[in-house]
């Protein structure tokens, strides 16, 4: 288990549980979310959407929420598609 490392006044290491990652280690939960098979091709022209998307990511001055935004939404399809890989 990963966590901070606390000393107490005796020089005492104690690891404490990080805030918000529960027993995950940071990887989503696996309960009960059905995942259907998707071909490798449909993955694949994912990812390289997800790659031109990620060419053409830049701030925008006038809305700089925007590219926070975009940002996140490529980062949650990269995953995904990793995610699918990996389980097959």
């Amino acid at each position: 288990m990963r966590g901070r490392d606390t000393r107490d006044t005796a020089g005492q290491i104690e690891i404490v549980p990080m805030r918000g990652r529960g027993d995950t280690m940071g990887h989503p939960r696996r309960g009960g979310v059905p995942v259907s098979p998707v071909s490798p091709a449909s993955t694949a022209e994912r990812l390289r959407e997800a790659a031109w998307r990620l060419g053409r990511l830049s701030p925008n001055w006038q809305n700089p929420e925007e590219f926070f935004e975009e940002r996140s939404e490529i980062e949650r399809e990269l995953r995904r598609a990793a995610r699918e890989v990996e389980l097959g």
